[in-house]
């Protein structure tokens, strides 16, 4: 996973998980949504350039790790919006460039995965990494004391997901920097050194390498004050209700396969956003429990869901809901997710009934379906009573029919994967465009 932060907000969003990111997410109106659903959803990991300091001290001591060379990845926080809506219903100020960039950055900070959210849509571009010398060069060197001082002091994000080990005084050291913190690649922590990380004032501490806690670590770790991203693959009943106490933002448990019904208990009363999209099913009371989360709910590991299940999880009043690991969808399932009230991603679905689009369409938060590559034209005359936001960049082609039904929408609808189109259809789109205020967002060689 990458690294996360908690979206704070239930404001506007720009989305997508899974191996979907970036609880995009979505969702947006705080500087920090984005990159905090990125370890739930990897293509959200994209940040700005690595600085200076860190710079010098890769060269400076070309590599390091506990037994191997370890790569240290550093960057400066990104500057990002505050307020990821779409514009206003007019043109206003915004060429059609800037419009289209600004479409293309609220997909690619969507909730989706690479199998989903964060899929089929524009990633921010990856963070550059400053790589230690080969391995056969003499100035390798291994982590040490006086190096985690050092490095505590850089001003910005600090990768160090090579490091396998950490010593308590490493821990210490470390805890002082003040940025995301990842540390991935360790598999065991002391109980001394998980208390010593709690007081690291970074937006993300990530530990997703740890596949146990015990439950006095666990009890450390909930005090953590930023989004904190756990490997844990098991936890004790104890553990789960501990960490449900974290208050930091997001907390990712997406290595979790199952949960008993005590654990989901304990965890929907966490109050920040929450990521299990390692779980592959869910009972009917799982998921009753979990819809009773107040913040984003990422579930992408689902594949299948019952009538029930769907039926609780619309009731999820929570922001985001992400299940992008559904490949179907069954006509009544559609209808109850249809009443979910915010952002809900279903980027797994390839294909749809007309009667499951017809409901769908009724939504009336975001609409995340990227991972429909063609409509009948009976669908596009249904999405085209959206009232929201739709998104369906996976589309790479559009029928004259179609973009005539499509261009009647009243709601914002995304369709930046489009290739082809008619000179027809692009007038068509360009003129509900100039007449409702560009709610529709395109390509660049169809907007112009």
């Amino acid at each position: 996973m990458t690294s996360m932060r908690d979206p704070s907000s239930n404001g506007s969003p720009a989305p997508t998980s899974s191996q979907a990111v970036t609880f995009a997410g979505h969702v947006l109106r705080c500087i920090n949504w984005g990159r905090s659903w990125a370890s739930m959803y990897p293509l959200l990991a994209g940040f700005s350039a690595c600085s200076a300091s860190i710079v010098f001290f890769a060269l400076l001591y070309g590599g390091f790790s506990s037994e191997e060379n370890a790569e240290v990845q550093a960057t400066q926080q990104p500057a990002l919006a505050t307020n990821d809506s779409p514009p206003p219903k007019s043109e206003g100020d915004f060429s059609v460039e800037e419009r289209t960039e600004q479409a293309s950055a609220q997909h690619a900070r969507s909730l989706t995965s690479e199998a989903g959210l964060r899929q089929g849509q524009d990633a921010l571009p990856p963070r550059k990494r400053v790589k230690p010398q080969s391995e056969d060069s003499n100035e390798n060197r291994t982590f040490n004391d006086e190096l985690a001082k050092a490095l505590a002091k850089h001003q910005g994000d600090l990768e160090l997901n090579g490091l396998t080990t950490l010593s308590d005084k490493q821990a210490e050291a470390l805890a002082k920097h003040q940025g995301d913190l990842l540390l991935n690649g360790l598999t065991t922590l002391s109980d001394k050194a998980a208390e010593a990380l709690v007081s690291h004032q970074g937006g993300l501490l990530g530990l997703n390498g740890l596949t146990t806690l015990s439950d006095k670590q666990a009890e450390a770790l909930a005090k953590y004050q930023g989004s904190l991203d756990l490997g844990v693959t098991t936890l004790s009943d104890k553990a789960a209700e501990a960490l449900a106490s974290h208050q930091g933002g997001l907390l990712g448990l997406n290595g979790l396969t199952t949960l008993s019904d005590k654990q989901a208990e304990a965890l929907a009363k966490h109050q920040g956003s929450l990521g299990l999209n390692g779980l592959t099913t869910l009972s009917d009371n799982q998921a009753e429990a979990l819809a009773g989360l107040q913040v984003h709910l990422g579930l992408d590991g689902l594949t299948m869901l019952s009538d029930k299940q769907a039926e609780a999880l619309a009731s999820h009043q929570g922001g985001l809901l992400g299940l992008n690991g559904l490949t179907t969808l069954s006509d009544n399932q559609a209808r109850a997710l249809a009443k979910h009230q915010g952002y809900l991603l279903l980027n797994g679905l390839t294909t749809l009934s007309n009667k499951a689009a017809e409901v769908l369409a009724k939504h009336q938060g975001w609409l995340y379906l990227n991972g429909l590559t063609t409509l009948s034209d009976n669908q596009a005359e249904a999405f085209a009573k959206n009232q929201g936001y739709l998104y369906l960049n996976g589309l790479t082609t559009l029928s004259d029919i179609q973009a005539e039904a499509l261009a009647k929408n009243r709601g914002y609808l995304l369709l930046n994967g489009l290739t082809t189109l008619s000179d027809k259809a692009a007038k068509t789109f360009q003129q509900a465009n100039e007449t409702n205020g560009f709610l529709i967002y395109l390509p660049e060689q169809f907007s112009r």
